[in-house]
């Protein structure tokens, strides 16, 4: 131990590095635990570290055996303290999961000491000499893989020797270690341990023939692999995704691919939703793009995550003029994408995008050219977070990283609102220079506190928005770096939420309660909650619901949690309690879906106390029993939920608005927005005459005037597919 200390190989100092290292892990989010992300960076790390210590260590010996003997028992020890401190720290805190944590750290972190040194003797097979530099020249050129890859290939998710793996989004928390990621890393270590070993013989034969034919070996087996790897699965090329996604539309302005399984009528009425939106944002930018834009639909969210990388985020990439969607998100997301693209036509440096990759400037962009947020005004959204306490500095916000320290929608929403703001008060103009050059004081002869100030007097009295509820339902949430044990704690409710699909009630509650023990998780606690009730103990879980309530007070899961209490209290028939939470949440009304939700469940209980069979009913018994309500009479209420759930049960188009033959007078909220839904659904079926009838007779009611904004977007939509939509389908070409 003594040699190893103080010999010449300065291992004491890199064993220093290491420690020092790790402890700094132990001060940041989602690196304090032992997980994925403290094994990525360790990764990382010790590739750099074991190269430069091979390289320390490689004139000192002039036998192969006594070389591996060094670098290994130093191999060692840098694995070691990693393991050491990180799990302490897991017993000392929070402890997450040590097995978990343990097959992350061993297909991820245990080979990259392996890799660095392999890349650290091939370099010394190149020049001796200069090994230092060209060490470095080849890590970062191994690196680069995933430059080249996210800048020319449609995916965000990558596989590198260096890091091992990037999932592509933060938003997608569940991560684990499947049989993929085993054999790249195993693959990774049969090839650069193969380096290893062979290298450091030829090294000490001093064989120059040798040394080439190592070196032209080693480059030509890593370009095989590159070249196969989209067939492995390892990457995602554009030829690749346009031949899973094998339906092409083109149009005017794009190139769409769909999956194979979406409709016809859903192709059509995505294609003129592309078209409109286009039309829309050549305006709002006032900017023609030169080049069209290529979109690929995805099946589902598990075949984009599978192809793509994203599963939970909807993503475009400006620089190639791509957008990423699925086929159910063309009225939530895909403006925003495009929106996106647009951007672009005006954005900064290679990526195309916001100046020095400013998040806020980048999204804050999209949402201004998009800016609708689940069915209300970006800035009624961001007054309803300013007027409740949900405030942010927008110093802050537009500054560094800190677009990600609180949670994402109120980011989006300060961003979005702020831009839009400067748009329509200062000109498209002067935003797209900001965007290209970040320089508020330059752009605007303001500096940006001059220019918060003007936005939140705006802000302060564009909308009456006094509902601290509906506040806390949209910004009462954590950003994902201040959770507890994200990664795993995904995880394990994507298993337990498994095992409860299957009705093995036991399993799953065995699941959710140990994530419970860990944090108040809101999808465990309801979870537990189904779990219990489903499998008979129907007390029980309500009284674990009311006993748990309290803890999510002014969090955006307090509704959903009192709802749910609400529903059970019903299938139990307390009616004294069901209907006291029904009018609780009536009375708060934190977002329109709980609202009418709540409402139609009210109508139940007085409708010869329909809500025990409605509850407990299939979607078909759902179904006819919502229809029931609206046989002599509309239940204006009820009229979203009779929609969602024909399109789900694939109701016959001409059977179901032939359910609507009476008079239907639009003089209240609930009114406003059964006509409103209904317009949508005419609009997915191509029948734009009905559409527009329906979306103009939804503007009756004017007497909320976020939600009107709302209603007019969706009549200019519908008014200029019913003039378009016939010329759009003439002149597109199906393939």
């Amino acid at each position: 131990m003594k040699k190893i200390i103080n010999g010449r190989n300065y291992l004491a100092c890199y064993l220093g590095l290491v420690i020092l290292f790790n402890i700094l892990l132990l001060e940041f989010p989602l690196t304090n635990v032992f997980g994925f992300e403290f094994s990525v960076l360790n990764s990382f790390f010790l590739v750099l570290l074991s190269g430069f210590y091979t390289l320390s260590v490689i004139k000192n010996h002039s036998i192969p055996r006594e070389f591996f003997r060094i670098t290994l028992s130093a191999f060692l020890f840098f694995l070691l303290i990693p393991l050491v401190i990180s799990i302490t720290h897991d017993q000392l805190t929070v402890s997450c999961s040590v097995w978990d944590g343990l097959l992350f750290y061993t297909f991820i972190t245990i080979p990259s000491v392996i890799i660095g040194a392999a890349l650290a003797l091939l370099s010394v097979l190149i020049s001796l000499k200069f090994r230092h530099l060209v060490f470095i020249i080849i890590f970062l050129g191994v690196l680069s893989i995933t430059f080249f890859e996210l800048y020319y290939n449609p995916q965000i998710y990558f596989y590198n020797p260096v890091y091992a793996y990037f999932p592509g989004t933060i938003y997608d928390e569940a991560i684990r270690v499947d049989l993929k990621l085993m054999i790249y890393r195993s693959l990774n270590l049969l090839f650069f341990g193969s380096v290893y070993i062979i290298s450091a013989y030829v090294f000490y034969k001093k064989s120059v023939i040798t040394k080439k034919l190592i070196i032209y070996l080693a480059l030509l087996a890593a370009a095989v692999f590159l070249y196969l790897s989209p067939d492995f699965g390892y990457s995602t090329t554009q030829n690749k995704l346009k031949n899973v996604l094998g339906k092409l539309v083109k149009t005017e302005h794009f190139d769409i691919y769909f999956a194979d399984n979406i409709s016809s009528d859903q192709i059509k009425i995505i294609t003129l939703n592309h078209e409109y939106y286009y039309n829309q944002l050549v305006k709002f930018y006032q900017t023609v793009p030169k080049e069209k834009y290529i979109s690929f639909i995805f099946r589902d969210d598990a075949q984009k995550k599978k192809y793509f990388g994203s599963e939970n985020a909807d993503v475009a990439k400006p620089w190639l003029k791509e957008i990423f969607t699925i086929g159910d998100n063309y009225n939530s997301s895909l403006r925003h994408e495009i929106a996106h693209c647009f951007a672009g036509e005006f954005g900064w440096s290679i990526f195309r995008v916001a100046d020095n990759f400013n998040p806020a400037l980048i999204e804050g962009a999209a949402v201004a050219g998009a800016p609708e947020y689940d069915l209300n005004n970006i800035h009624y959204m961001a007054s309803l977070a300013y007027q409740n306490g949900y405030r942010i500095k927008l110093q802050n916000l537009f500054e560094g990283l800190n677009f990600f320290g609180q949670s994402s929608g109120l980011s989006y929403i300060y961003a979005g609102s702020f831009c839009s703001y400067l748009i329509d008060k200062y000109g498209i103009g002067s935003f797209k220079k900001l965007y290209a050059d970040a320089d508020f004081k330059q752009t605007y002869n303001k500096d940006l506190d001059s220019l918060e100030s003007e936005y939140f007097r705006f802000i302060s009295v564009a909308y009456k928005t006094d509902n601290p509820s509906e506040a806390d339902y949209y910004y009462g949430r954590k950003p994902i770096i201040y959770k507890t044990c994200p990664r795993y704690v995904a995880d394990r409710l994507i298993k337990a939420w498994n095992y409860y699909g299957e009705e093995n009630y036991t399993e799953a509650l065995k699941i959710f309660s140990e994530v419970l023990e860990m944090t108040d998780n809101y999808s465990a606690l309801m979870g537990y909650a189904h779990s219990l009730f489903d499998s008979g103990s129907r007390s029980q879980a309500i009284g674990f619901l009311q006993e748990k309530i309290s803890n999510f007070k002014k969090t955006s899961y307090y509704y959903n949690i009192e709802f749910n209490l609400a529903d059970f209290c019903s299938q139990v028939q307390d009616s004294t309690c069901a209907d006291s939470l029904y009018k609780n949440i009536i009375s708060q009304n934190p977002n329109r879906t709980l609202y009418y939700l709540s409402h139609l469940r009210e109508n139940l209980i007085d409708s010869d106390s329909l809500i025990v069979p409605y509850l407990k009913g299939s979607d078909v018994d759902k179904y006819l029993i919502v229809t029931g309500l609206n046989d002599k009479i509309y239940d204006y209420f009820s009229i979203p939920v009779m929609i969602d759930l024909a399109q789900s049960l694939g109701e016959s188009y001409e059977l179901f608005v032939k359910m609507f033959n009476q008079t239907i007078v639009v003089n209240s909220y609930q009114s406003s927005f059964a006509v409103y839904r209904l317009s949508i659904y005419l609009l997915a079926h191509l029948d734009f005459t009905r559409a527009r009838k329906m979306a103009a007779l939804s503007m009756r009611y004017d007497k909320d005037k976020n939600f009107n904004f709302v209603l007019r977007e969706n009549f200019n939509k519908t008014d200029w597919l019913y003039e378009n939509g016939d010329r759009i389908f003439s002149s597109i070409n199906f393939k």
